[in-house]
């Protein structure tokens, strides 16, 4: 299952720095399965895209996703993620 996941999000992140008109909804996707992934296990994978979405722009969903998992997960989380 993460070779999927990692297939997923590697390609997402292709489209979603690119300047492809399609570029912001694929970003509003990482960012809607964002919760999803990281209980998945796909922690490495989800900083990696973070940050280069990030570098290229301000990714405002993907803060949230971030700060919603916490938020509802962070209790769960080892303390080294």
């Amino acid at each position: 299952m993460h070779k999927w996941y990692k297939l997923f999000i590697y390609y997402s992140l292709r489209v979603a720095i690119s300047e492809s008109p399609f570029a912001f909804k694929v970003r509003e996707l990482i960012a809607s399965k964002f919760r999803g992934l990281w209980d998945a296990g796909m922690y490495d994978e989800l900083e990696k895209v973070s940050k280069i979405i990030s570098l290229k722009e301000s990714w405002r969903e993907g803060w949230l996703a971030v700060r919603t998992t916490i938020r509802f997960d962070g209790e769960e989380l080892d303390p080294e993620i």
